[in-house]
């Protein structure tokens, strides 16, 4: 696994642990959808997945928005 699945990873199981606190399991699917979503080679889908951030305004998309922003492998 390269460098940036690896912290990826960690991160998106840092805050998916953090959700089940949180949020119901409904949300937890969410998350765990939003995160692969943004993992995406295809632009569409991580674009798309920013815009429903940007609609429900949940703080918790924050962080792992933010490390694909600095990290992702496609720009």
């Amino acid at each position: 696994m390269s460098d940036f699945a690896t912290q990826f990873q960690s991160l998106s199981d840092f805050l998916g642990n953090a959700a089940k606190g949180v949020f119901n399991k409904l949300d937890q699917i969410t998350f765990k959808m939003l995160v692969n979503n943004l993992k995406s080679n295809d632009f569409e889908v991580v674009a798309e997945s920013i815009d429903q951030l940007l609609k429900e305004r949940k703080p918790l998309g924050v962080a792992p928005l933010y490390f694909v922003a600095r990290a992702h492998p496609n720009e």
